[in-house]
């Protein structure tokens, strides 16, 4: 199973505090304006610390995509594409365009910047050898594994990084104890999707639902 693989301890102490720093670490709440969907090209200096942090790991041969999450609840199984195109269709036109061909990055890492101690239950699940279903939606909220679907359960530790690089469905469980589970997703692009022309995409805390902020 090569395409799947886990690290631990990968950021150094110091940059690891420094990620805290910039989540306004307040046990655990993400607190002010965090980018949910970011995009920074290969060609261009890191503006930030995600970007330097992100380019210290993998270093700058490829566009990089990244985002962050801090939720308890479950997640659905779905495979990482380009979710943004998907929730525009979907926002202009009431649902995505099946006719379009869709887009996937090369990989994604999940990087757990801060764990509840106390947590349980959280898990990442991956389904190893179940890659996109080619006429299926990417914003899916009706896909259900086959029974005996093989499955693996990955119990986040702060500072440990799970890597995958093929398009498999894979989602959370639900946690059942604990205040937060901090992580940082980013993927490397082989091309810049036009989606971000406008690439320092940021969407606030204290935006309207649904608005999407550009800067």
């Amino acid at each position: 199973m090569d395409h799947i693989k886990i690290a631990y301890d990968v950021l150094d102490p110091g940059m690891l505090r420094e990620m805290h720093g910039l989540l306004a670490y307040n046990e655990g709440e993400i607190v002010g304006k965090l980018p949910a969907y970011n995009f920074h090209p290969k060609n261009e200096p890191a503006r930030n610390l995600p970007e330097r942090m992100i380019r210290t790991l993998i270093g700058h041969e490829h566009h990089v995509e990244y985002w962050f999450r801090n939720t308890l609840d479950e997640t659905l199984f779905h495979v990482d594409a380009n979710e943004l195109r998907a929730k525009q269709e979907q926002r202009r036109f009431g649902e995505e365009d099946m006719a379009r061909p869709k887009e996937f990055p090369m990989n994604t890492h999940v990087l757990y910047i801060s764990i509840d101690p106390e947590m349980e239950g959280g898990e990442l699940v991956i389904l190893p050898y179940s890659t996109y279903i080619k006429g299926r939606p990417i914003l899916d909220n009706k896909y259900t594994p086959l029974e005996g679907t093989q499955a693996i359960h990955i119990k986040p530790k702060e500072n440990m990084l799970v890597y995958w690089d093929k398009a498999v469905y894979h989602g959370t469980n639900k946690a059942t104890k604990g205040r937060y589970r901090v992580s940082m997703m980013f993927s490397e692009w082989a091309f810049q999707p036009d989606t971000y022309d406008k690439h320092h995409h940021w969407m606030s805390s204290d935006a309207k639902d649904g608005e999407w902020i550009w800067t």
